[in-house]
């Protein structure tokens, strides 16, 4: 399996016990919970990128996450488009400050966001790139 698959399945399994886990307990525990969420996004488009270049797909190329998000509805890795696009805003905006009120509303959120990160999976194994 590539490298940047077997880390994003690798990274979802975190996530999941992320997901399940008192982000309340203290701010290390929070902060934690919200890298896997950003470190899950980063490395679920990375793999759709793979997947597309390996396809072959000219838009796979490109270093552009919301570009390689719309390659990816468009060979149907995704299926919708405004879930993942609010992840990509949840990430940069976790990415270029830190509030805890947000983290906290990320942490919640985070069980309602895996199924999308679980269906990704999925495709990409359907694809022929994965398990």
């Amino acid at each position: 399996m590539n490298r940047k698959i077997e880390n994003f399945f690798s990274s979802l399994d975190t996530l999941h016990e992320a997901s399940v886990t008192d982000y309340t307990q203290n701010k290390i525990v929070l902060s934690g919970c919200v890298n896997t969420f950003c470190l899950t996004f980063e490395l679920s488009w990375k793999a759709m990128k793979y997947v597309l270049e390996s396809e072959g797909v000219d838009k796979g190329r490109t270093g552009s996450p919301k570009l390689i998000l719309m390659a990816a509805l468009t060979r149907g890795l995704i299926e919708d488009e405004n879930a993942w696009l609010r992840m990509l805003r949840l990430r940069n905006d976790e990415s270029h400050h830190y509030n805890q009120e947000c983290a906290i509303e990320l942490c919640r959120m985070i069980p309602e966001l895996l199924p999308y990160f679980d269906d990704l999976k999925e495709k990409i194994i359907a694809f022929g790139y994965g398990e």
